[in-house]
């Protein structure tokens, strides 16, 4: 065996073990949910945590009219807290009963709470993909889906 094909092979087993550890982590870890707290408001939210089944999120200030996007991997179901500082608003705090990231991840959904005074509103909506794989399968997916977009319009 050559010096150049010993040197592809330790590299394509590097590679392979790197994909692998990857994967193995992923499995490991568990699926992600994510979770968007949108602040429809017109005074920021201070102090928000977000809290479920002993993992915590301290995110601390959201301005009017931004988000911030929350992760939570594992299975199960559990009530998915959330607590918040406002002027004006009353609320303080919320609960969702029955929150599943594993549910999120399994059909590509995230959790979307828009704040506004006194009241939120509870949506879900398209996910972008968590892991760095998941990110890339959807790239690939998206450019064969664009090149047989090109080539089915009439010329």
């Amino acid at each position: 065996m050559s010096r150049r094909d010993r040197n592809l092979w330790i590299v394509a087993a590097i590679v392979t073990a790197l994909v692998g550890v990857e994967v193995g982590l992923n499995l490991w870890r568990g699926p992600e949910g994510c979770v968007e707290v949108e602040n429809a408001g017109v005074e920021p939210i201070d102090d928000l945590v977000l809290t479920w089944r002993g993992g915590r999120s301290e995110v601390g200030r959201v301005a009017p009219g931004a988000s911030a996007l929350v992760r939570f991997s594992g299975r199960g179901i559990g009530p998915l807290t959330v607590q918040f500082r406002q002027k004006g608003n009353a609320l303080g705090s919320f609960e969702l009963p029955e929150f599943s990231p594993a549910q999120l991840s399994r059909d590509g959904l995230r959790q979307v709470l828009r704040v506004r005074t006194n009241e939120v509103e509870r949506n879900l909506d398209d996910s972008e993909p968590s892991s760095s794989a998941g990110r890339f399968l959807q790239g690939v997916w998206r450019g064969i889906a664009g090149s047989l977009d090109e080539s089915a319009t009439p010329q």
